[in-house]
Formats: C-alpha cells, structure tokens, sequence
C-alpha cells in the first residue's frame, strides 16, 4: 500500500480498523509506505511504519468539495503535500520511462494533465496552488 489517503470523511466515526490479510486464514503483513491517515484509524496486524507514513491526530485532508467527487487539497497539508515516494529514478523492465503520474481524473469521466512541480504528492492529484 503506497502513497494513499485514508480518511474516515466527514462523518467522524472513531475507532476505524484497518487490516489486511487473507481472508478467513492466518494475517500475512503487508508493507506500506508513504500513506496519510486520517484521525479515528486502528491499524490492526499491518506492517505500517510511523517513520514512512503520517498517522493524523484530529486532523482531516482539506479535500475541495468530496461532496462532488473533487478531492484536490485546497492547500498544503503535511504528511500529503510532497510526501509521496521518489518514482524518478526506478527502473522497471520494459518501460520506457520512469511509472510518474501524468493525469488526474476529472469527475465526471474526464482527465487533466498532473503538475510536474517536484516532489509527488500522496493521492490520486498533485497541489498546484490553483
């Protein structure tokens, strides 16, 4: 799991589990890095570092207006804005460049191109500032 935001909305429903495993069967660790979660999350038999991820007390992403599906951040907010994982220089065999994100989704069904200003953002869309 790299480079989310979990947030529990604007609900604020305390005490969310997050845990992942097999399914009726023994709890195999999964590794994560470079997330952001919100305030109200139990991290249950997950092999998250505190060191590589943001775990919020009190706080919620800025998100622009969930309501209608738009979740770009009106501001900087630690432990999203730059905090994602350095793609630049990984190699994966048969690509042509480097697996950075180019767009974003724009609801409904559209796209625009992602700002290329840095540091990667967490989540599906990069601050600009706009």
């Amino acid at each position: 799991m790299v480079g989310n935001i979990v947030d529990d909305g604007s609900a604020n429903q305390r005490n969310q589990v997050l845990a992942w495993g097999r399914e009726g069967g023994d709890t195999a660790n999964v590794e994560g890095k470079h997330n952001f979660f919100s305030a109200g999350f139990i991290l249950k038999d997950t092999s998250l570092d505190p060191t590589q991820n943001h775990l919020a007390t009190g706080e919620h992403p800025p998100f622009a207006n969930p309501k209608q599906h738009d979740y770009r951040l009106l501001r900087p907010q630690q432990g999203i804005t730059d905090a994602g994982a350095d793609l630049a220089n990984l190699i994966i065999a048969g690509a042509d460049r480097p697996p950075l994100p180019l767009w974003h989704y724009r609801h409904p069904l559209q796209a625009e191109k992602r700002p290329d200003k840095g540091p990667l953002d967490l989540g599906a869309y990069e601050y600009s500032g706009d």
